[in-house]
């Protein structure tokens, strides 16, 4: 969730959303223990952050080490479009 995001939710509601892991190009929930975000103006939840567990984020790192060569051959253009798909998405 995006910082500028966070002041749009409405924090009556019953289930905050929960924030998700990227794990080798797959979004998927954390395993890990969750920890709410406060608001300061009124300290009423705004998200629930479900913290990637040990296995998840060996995971993470496997994936990404995997792909750091394919990711280095892209040129500068390709690699921000990629990331500006994801902004979108």
């Amino acid at each position: 969730m995006r910082t500028n995001e966070a002041a749009c939710i409405n924090s009556d509601i019953p289930n905050p959303p929960m924030a998700r892991c990227l794990i080798g190009g797959n979004w998927e929930e954390g395993k890990g223990s969750i920890k709410d975000t406060i608001s300061p103006r009124d300290g009423s939840v705004v998200s629930r952050v479900r913290f990637a567990s040990a296995e998840q984020v060996d995971a993470a790192v496997s994936a990404a080490r995997n792909a750091q060569k394919e990711w280095a051959a892209l040129t500068v253009g390709e690699r921000a479009e990629i990331l500006r798909a994801g902004l979108r998405s």
